[in-house]
């Protein structure tokens, strides 16, 4: 039963999938954190710098209109 493609509170990877900062409770950026719902082929083939994150933090959201 794997549930790999669920994002959650139990992600190993819950870092901004742009600038690798984490986003985890007590990092000051886990009530802003967007949730990356795509795959990590799919985030590799859009550029993304780490693709194993989960997230994108507030702040590269802000930055990155795509």
């Amino acid at each position: 039963m794997g549930d790999k493609g669920v994002v959650g509170l139990n992600s190993q990877n819950q870092i901004c999938n742009n600038c690798s900062r984490g986003v985890y409770i007590g990092s000051g950026r886990f009530v802003n954190r967007i949730p990356d719902l795509n795959d990590m082929e799919t985030r590799v083939d859009n550029g993304l710098k780490f693709p194993e994150g989960d997230y994108r933090c507030e702040e590269c959201d802000e930055k990155c209109h795509y």
